[in-house]
């Protein structure tokens, strides 16, 4: 998606689309690095805040499916955030952010998420891979929606 993204902003500038080819490796390479540091970075902040969030909610003894609400909905803010807000790359910072809570211990979520239902073990069988297909081409399209609304 990043590279996409690349591509398809040196297509719509004609200018920058001719002439020598380092210059064009040049902001390719700069384009590529903003884009993939910057959702990082949302990715990384967003998953802080929800780390603390979901601390905030097991102090007030928040009901496990509010703690598995809010994990989905700070996935689709921080792609959001990225994506259209910012103009980085929404689908590194899903990543980092889902990256960040399995480094913390999947979430700090509280016992009972775990108990109350094994909403994990739907992970473990074989649809596995079409539930992950389907959560990408739905990423995909809400990025084209955001992609070519905003141009």
């Amino acid at each position: 998606m990043v590279l996409f993204t690349i591509f398809f902003n040196l297509s719509e500038n004609t200018a920058a689309a001719s002439g020598p080819i380092l210059p064009q490796l040049l902001l390719i390479a700069k384009q590529l690095v903003i884009l993939a540091l910057g959702g990082a970075a949302v990715g990384y902040v967003t998953g802080y805040l929800t780390r603390k969030l979901l601390g905030w909610m097991q102090l007030r003894r928040c009901q496990a499916a509010q703690e598995l609400a809010v994990v989905f909905a700070m996935s689709y803010l921080a792609f959001y955030v990225g994506q259209a807000l910012l103009e980085v790359s929404g689908v590194i910072a899903v990543v980092v952010y889902g990256l960040y809570g399995c480094a913390k211990g999947k979430w700090e979520v509280c016992v009972l998420f775990w108990v109350w239902g094994g909403v994990m073990r739907c992970f473990d069988d074989e649809w596995t891979g079409v539930w992950c297909t389907l959560i990408g081409i739905h990423f995909e399209y809400t990025y084209m929606s955001i992609h070519i609304d905003s141009h």
